[in-house]
């Protein structure tokens, strides 16, 4: 027999016991009702309706040495054998071979040719499951669990943190509460260790809920505290203006806003001119011009300059008469 007929059987005997399991539980819900019935007293119909749930189907195990991957698929292919109430031995490996792909597959073949050497024996669910892990499951898992627990720090948010802690504990099964409280206060940042001794957490589910909170109210304050401190322009349509430079409002269309502003100069330009200066000279008292444009200013000039130099000359003589005496 090929190896082909051999999978078209299996999942044929599969079928069968999936259908079997179906008909275990309507016969099961047939005779509730033939109870009830009974219980009642009563001639008339009793009608009991059940809500019929699909079992999802277990992910495939690829065969990856993870202790996460297969603790999972151990546990999902349980959950699935109690939905269809599959009981038989030989149905759940069979059951749970379907599943197995890429390296995981090419394990099993092994094992089967070894079955049919007479070298191995699985004929129980858990001798299927005792050598899956013997295969797949990372030796001292729970050594280096409790290694990378003890070393476990929070460097980033507290929910990366909670999640990396989680997956650490699930490989460690015989760790008590008080150490598993003491690793996860031991591991967070001051401040949040500060807050948990605060409000007096007792055990490490109180502590992760009450951390977890302390993110969401971080993550608040932080994004009023972002919102606040945004500069708020009020008038979104006005137009301001700067220096003579005139800005325009952010709901405002700036096409052609360059010769605007050009026109703008020019007439404030040919004002100006037109009033002259708004103090006039205060040398001269002459509004017509600026100081710095004053005729006086240079005949002032000139007067200071000549004071400057008879002053040098006069220190001059004095220091020369100083030094004759």
């Amino acid at each position: 027999m090929t190896e082909e007929h051999k999978e078209g059987l299996t999942n044929l005997e599969l079928k069968l016991t999936e259908a079997v399991s179906t008909l275990h539980r309507e016969v099961e819900i047939l005779k509730q009702q033939l109870e009830a019935v009974r219980l009642a007293g009563d001639t008339g119909p009793v009608t009991i309706r059940e809500t019929k749930i699909d079992a999802p189907k277990p992910k495939e195990f690829r065969g990856e040495r993870s202790a996460q991957d297969v603790e999972n698929f151990i546990w999902k292919m349980e959950d699935y054998y109690e939905h269809l109430n599959i009981v038989d031995e030989a149905a759940k490996i069979r059951a749970a071979t379907m599943y197995l792909i890429d390296t995981a597959m090419l394990w099993w073949r092994k094992k089967k040719t070894e079955m049919e050497k007479g070298t191995c024996s699985i004929t129980t669910w858990e001798q299927f499951k005792s050598e899956l892990k013997r295969q797949f499951y990372p030796q001292n898992i729970v050594n280096e669990a409790c290694r990378k627990l003890r070393e476990l720090k929070q460097t980033t948010s507290i929910r990366e943190y909670v999640k990396e802690f989680t997956k650490l504990i699930l490989h460690i099964p015989n760790i008590s509460g008080e150490d598993l409280l003491f690793y996860f206060m031991d591991g967070l940042q001051n401040w949040a260790k500060q807050e948990l001794q605060q409000r007096q957490v007792k055990d490490v589910d109180e502590a992760i809920v009450v951390a977890e909170s302390l993110t969401d109210f971080k993550t608040e304050a932080t994004k009023s505290r972002d919102t606040k401190s945004k500069p708020v322009r009020s008038g979104g349509d006005r137009t301001y203006r700067d220096k003579g430079k005139q800005i325009v409002g952010p709901n405002r269309d700036s096409k052609g806003e360059g010769n605007r502003n050009s026109h703008w100069c020019d007439r404030y330009n040919e004002k100006k001119k037109t009033n002259g200066p708004c103090n006039g000279c205060y040398l001269c008292k002459d509004p017509g011009h600026h100081y710095r444009d004053c005729p006086s200013l240079g005949k002032l000039s000139a007067l200071i300059a000549a004071e400057r130099r008879q002053k040098g000359v006069a220190q001059t003589d004095m220091q020369a008469g100083e030094a004759t005496a």
